[in-house]
């Protein structure tokens, strides 16, 4: 995992074109719902919004299943066996029943008690989300845009095996376990020690910009470090889908990730 300033600032420009542009792979790149700055505003703002009605929406799911089509392509996500009207009605229940009576207090928790709760809110999206097939890739993708002030790192299998290859068996050289395949737990504290290391200079790269510096997602950017996890990610999928590689070349990288694959 070649973290270098290079590869950061390549990551850097391809996160804030996905914050300011529609994506491809929903209706053919012409809906802005499907940036990252407007999937931002569907998913957390739509909590957001509901946290200061006490949870009503007029009957409707807190979180349309229309805004989850649109995240679950933005992503290269799989498309939910189910479908995504029963995953609208899942995620209503698990946001009423996990998070209304502590969403005023995420923000305010201790560090630990964060990332603790970070770890478990995952695991129980994992199960609860999608029927009989748990998915922590989904769950931990769909949860980082959902509870952006926690720090939630999204899951995949790329990541984790380039985590692996850092130092057989181990994540960090302070790291005395071996990885176990799927865990989130040790992927979310391997990851967390990544970006304590390089959390300088990730977040000394330019946030994008938000039509208010003061407005909620301005503020969002710039009082946690959703960025810069994301930063920290997208670093790894570019070196992954040779993005970097591309860009040394000249090449024009795609906007295309999949998710399961790559982050």
């Amino acid at each position: 995992m070649n973290i270098t300033n290079h590869n950061i600032d390549i990551a850097n420009a391809r996160l804030i074109q996905r914050w300011n542009q529609p994506h491809p792979a929903f209706a053919s790149g012409t809906d802005m719902r499907s940036s990252d700055q407007r999937l931002l505003e569907l998913l957390y703002g739509g909590i957001e919004r509901a946290s200061r009605y006490q949870w009503l929406n007029g009957g409707r799911t807190l979180i349309d299943k229309t805004y989850l089509a649109i995240f679950w392509s933005a992503h290269a996500l799989p498309t939910p066996y189910i479908g995504f009207e029963k995953l609208a009605s899942n995620l209503d229940r698990f946001i009423r029943v996990e998070l209304a009576d502590r969403w005023d207090e995420l923000a305010e928790l201790d560090h630990e008690d964060r990332h603790q709760l970070t770890i478990e809110l995952v695991n129980a999206a994992s199960e609860q989300l999608f029927g009989s097939q748990a998915d922590v890739v989904c769950a931990s993708q769909l949860l980082l845009f959902l509870c952006p002030q926690l720090p939630v790192f999204g899951y995949n299998e790329a990541n984790y095996q380039a985590l692996k290859q850092r130092r057989p068996g181990r994540l960090h050289p302070t790291d005395q376990q071996p990885l176990s395949q799927g865990s989130y737990a040790q992927y979310h504290q391997a990851y967390r020690k990544l970006l304590a290391y390089h959390l300088p200079t990730l977040a000394a790269r330019p946030l994008p910009t938000t039509p208010s510096a003061t407005g909620s997602l301005g503020i969002l950017l710039a009082q946690t470090d959703w960025w810069a996890r994301r930063l920290l990610i997208q670093q790894t999928t570019c070196a992954t889908d040779g993005v970097i590689a591309n860009a040394q070349t000249n090449q024009t990288p795609t906007l295309g990730v999949d998710y399961r694959r790559s982050a």
